[in-house]
């Protein structure tokens, strides 16, 4: 279908509603364009209102209205050979391998003009435009207003007249009369405008919440669709078993398309067996290449990524045979193709298991990872501790090594309380338990961790406001926020598991980076561990003033470490 229809020309929009306060009767710019977005009701809050009110099955026939709004309908997006990604961990690595591996094959199996490949994910860490990709790039802050007010504009040419007090029940009912999108849907309804009007031949696709009822699930026929790890996540909107989030991630199965699932635990592994032949679709189990270590190199950090890089491996490979009508059949017999090896050593994903050096202060070390769920923290425990295993055997004699927790989990809190009788009962009870249990506590006999920083996601501490990452300080001046409430209750957790190693409480992401960079004593080597969430991790990111699109690789052996950071 074509585009053109979104660059007609209206008339200008009245300036009383805020969503209308963007004319086109002056230029507009990035900073336009984050603005307006940041009127966007956000996604989550949204789909847990749904969910309470049951009326969750709504949501992709609202996304429909939308699709249609902007002037595609649903099939358009075929054109587009999409490779579509759900699960609960690994799907952000999953689709950034999948993307890269896909860049190698391009050329071989896509028209000349339509080579280029997309990624979406979500959420972003530093900026908006990293959830909309080309050839693994985030689009230009121009590219990015260009194509944000396109979609913008469209949907105010068609915003229903409706009396206020009949909008919240449109929200829930009809998708034609709904008058603005959340968040997730904008990007998603913009991010498949970005592809077609910027001629990408394929796309890779990760789900927002679930699946079943996600915004990205009007696509029809996707090339493939996979499903990484599955956990506990988004109760409120999935369930509480592994059972009931399997059947929402399995939504995005379609007749006659095969899926690719990593090994799940028994329950869900029913659960998506169940699910696929009731769509008809072919289920697939996918190995875990592990013995692929000698023969490839990961350019994702941890054990765990040979999963999703396996997963993405078996993905490609698919999108490649559908998309080249068969004619291209990538094969393992005689070992991983180089194109594979080459793609999956240069994959790049930020904030999952990253090493950054500090330029402030050359002796402290950041490793980032936004490890969210009990079975993550887990993993990132094991990451972390191995890694300073090795690195303890390189330092020398005269310069200690000192480790530091910089935490946030602010849905995940547990009391002091619960966390002692969950232990008398062999439960793993939160993500602090886990992470220790992951790491086993300790390295070299001592403890894991020689101070833990407890603090919120709000950035700075004069309390400005970075507009790109509005929405992950959403409720920031609650009460809760205020009197660091979870930060109190994670602390008191703490010194139930931890007693003896010092703790300290930050209001700001900027306060607890001074206050690890000031634990580095003169001969010490510091390294700090960042991990709870994927919001404090984006905000520390903000804070070291790290830019993705400026960074130099400086590889040394097995892993990547970047200077970042202004002296």
């Amino acid at each position: 279908m074509s585009t053109s229809s979104l660059s007609a020309a209206t008339a200008p929009v009245k300036e009383s509603d805020p969503q209308n306060a963007f004319p086109r009767t002056r230029p507009r710019t990035y900073t336009d364009a984050i603005n307006a977005f940041n009127t966007l009701q956000p996604y989550q809050d949204y789909v847990a209102q749904l969910a309470r009110s049951l009326e969750t099955a709504c949501l992709i026939l609202q996304m429909c209205g939308w699709v249609r709004r902007v002037g595609y309908s649903p099939s358009d997006f075929d054109a587009l050979n999409i490779v579509h990604v759900a699960g609960t961990k690994g799907k952000g690595s999953t689709c950034a391998f999948t993307s890269r591996i896909l860049q190698e094959y391009a050329p071989l199996i896509l028209p000349p003009g339509r080579q280029k490949i997309g990624l979406y994910t979500s959420p972003h860490l530093c900026n908006v435009r990293e959830r909309i990709r080309i050839d693994g790039t985030p689009l230009s802050e121009d590219l990015f207003a260009k194509y944000f007010f396109e979609v913008w504009d469209k949907l105010q040419e068609t915003k229903p007249q409706l009396p206020p007090e009949t909008d919240a029940k449109a929200r829930l009912g009809d998708p034609q009369v709904t008058v603005m999108p959340t968040s997730f849907e904008y990007t998603t309804l913009m991010a498949w405008h970005v592809f077609l009007e910027e001629n990408v031949g394929m796309v890779v696709m990760e789900v927002g919440i679930g699946g079943e009822y996600d915004a990205t699930n009007v696509v029809e026929r996707p090339v493939a669709t996979g499903i990484t790890l599955l956990d506990i996540d988004h109760v409120k909107v999935l369930g509480d078993t592994v059972e009931r989030i399997a059947w929402h991630k399995a939504g995005i199965m379609k007749k006659g398309v095969r899926c690719f699932s990593v090994s799940q635990v028994e329950g869900a592994k029913a659960v998506l067996a169940e699910r696929a032949q009731e769509k008809g679709a072919e289920l697939i189990w996918v190995p875990n290449w592990n013995e692929l270590k000698g023969e490839v190199e990961l350019g994702l950090q941890g054990g765990f990524q040979w999963a999703n890089a396996s997963l993405a491996m078996e993905l490609a490979r698919e999108a490649v045979r559908k998309v080249s009508g068969g004619k291209i059949e990538i094969g393992f017999d005689g070992g991983v193709p180089k194109e594979m090896v080459r793609a999956l050593k240069e994959t790049r994903w930020p904030g999952r298991c990253q090493v950054l050096r500090d330029k402030v202060k050359s002796n402290v070390e950041w490793c980032l990872d936004g490890a969210h769920t009990i079975e993550s923290m887990k993993v990132a425990g094991r990451w972390f501790a191995k890694r300073e295993w090795k690195s303890d055997e390189k330092v020398q004699d005269e310069m200690r090594r000192k480790r530091v927790l910089i935490f946030n989990q602010p849905n995940r809190a547990r009391d002091a309380k619960k966390v002692v009788e969950a232990r008398e009962q062999q439960h793993i009870p939160s993500s602090i338990s886990s992470l220790l249990t992951g790491a086993e506590a300790r390295v070299k006999e001592e403890p894991l961790f020689h101070h833990a920083i407890f603090t919120t996601n709000i950035i700075y501490r004069n309390n400005s406001v970075n507009p790109d990452l509005v929405f992950n300080q959403h409720g920031s001046d609650t009460l809760e926020i205020q009197e660091l409430t979870v930060q109190r209750e994670l602390e008191n957790e703490w010194r139930v598991l931890e007693n003896g190693v010092p703790t300290s409480l930050s209001r700001s992401v900027e306060e607890a980076v001074e206050v690890a960079r000031g634990l580095a004593g003169e001969g010490e080597e510091l390294v700090v561990l960042v991990t709870g969430s994927l919001r404090l991790v984006g905000g520390v990111l903000v804070v070291l003033e790290w830019n993705e699109e400026e960074e130099e690789e400086e590889e040394e052996e097995e892993e990547q470490v970047v200077v970042v950071g202004k002296a």
